[in-house]
C-alpha cells in the first residue's frame, strides 16, 4: 500500500486501467447466463486539484465507473490503482482509501444514516479517522456547516427534517470533512428541484 511520506503530486490519486465490470443477468440457461457488460475497457486518472468530467446517457455506466474507483465496486477485468499501488481492500488499506478520497451519491436521502443527526453525521469520519480533539472536531463541524450555507441548528437534526437541498448540502460537507485529495460525485444534483441545482453545483 501506498502512503502519503512516499506519494507525489505528479502520481494521479485515482487510476483506472481497462477496466471492465460484468454482470450476470436473469436470463439464459443456468450454466451459461447472459452478461451485461456495465464498463467496457476504461482507463482514466484523476490527479489532485485536477476537475474530470465523465459525461454519457442514462444506464452507460457511469455510477459504476464511480463506483469502482472508490472500491466499492469490484472490476471484473483491468486494474485500479491507488497512488500508484493496486488498491487493496483490507482495513489499513481502506482506511487510507477513505482519508484521500471522498464520495458524494446521487440521493441524499439514501446516503445519509437516518438514525444520525447531522452533527454525529458530520463527525463520524473525524472520529473513525482519530483528527484532533473533541472540540477540535467539533469547531472543524461547525465550520464545514458554514462553507456549505447551512445554519448551526442544522447540527441538531435529522436528516428527513431538512429538505433534499440541505441533505446533499450535509453529504457535501461530510465529502470535505477530512481535506480529501479528490471528491467522486456521482451526480450530485440529479435528486435535487431544479431551483436547488445551480446553488450545488456553485457550492461544488
Amino acid at each position: 500500500m501506498s502512503n502519503d511520506t512516499t506519494w507525489t503530486p505528479d502520481v494521479p490519486v485515482i487510476e483506472l486501467q481497462h477496466v471492465h465490470v460484468i454482470h450476470k443477468s436473469r436470463t439464459g440457461s443456468l450454466f451459461k447466463p447472459d452478461t451485461v457488460h456495465a464498463v467496457n475497457d476504461v482507463s482514466l486518472k484523476v490527479f489532485k486539484g485536477q476537475t474530470l468530467g465523465i459525461v454519457g446517457e442514462s444506464g452507460c455506466g457511469k455510477s459504476t465507473t464511480a463506483r469502482v474507483m472508490v472500491g466499492l465496486q469490484d472490476a471484473t477485468r483491468g486494474t485500479v490503482l491507488f497512488k500508484g499501488q493496486p488498491l487493496r481492500h483490507g482495513g489499513a488499506a481502506k482506511k487510507a482509501m477513505g482519508l484521500s478520497v471522498s464520495m458524494v451519491f446521487q440521493d441524499p436521502a439514501t446516503a445519509l444514516n437516518p438514525r444520525m443527526l447531522v452533527r454525529d453525521t458530520l463527525m463520524d469520519p473525524l472520529n473513525v479517522h482519530g483528527i484532533g480533539s473533541q472540540k477540535d472536531r467539533l469547531a472543524r463541524v461547525k465550520d464545514l456547516l458554514s462553507v456549505v450555507g447551512l445554519p448551526q441548528s442544522a447540527l441538531n437534526v435529522l436528516p428527513r427534517q431538512i429538505s433534499g437541498g440541505q441533505r446533499q448540502r450535509v453529504a457535501i460537507a461530510r465529502a470535505l470533512a477530512l481535506d480529501p485529495d479528490i471528491i467522486i460525485a456521482d451526480e450530485p444534483t440529479s435528486a435535487l428541484d431544479v431551483s436547488v441545482r445551480a446553488q450545488v453545483l456553485n457550492l461544488l
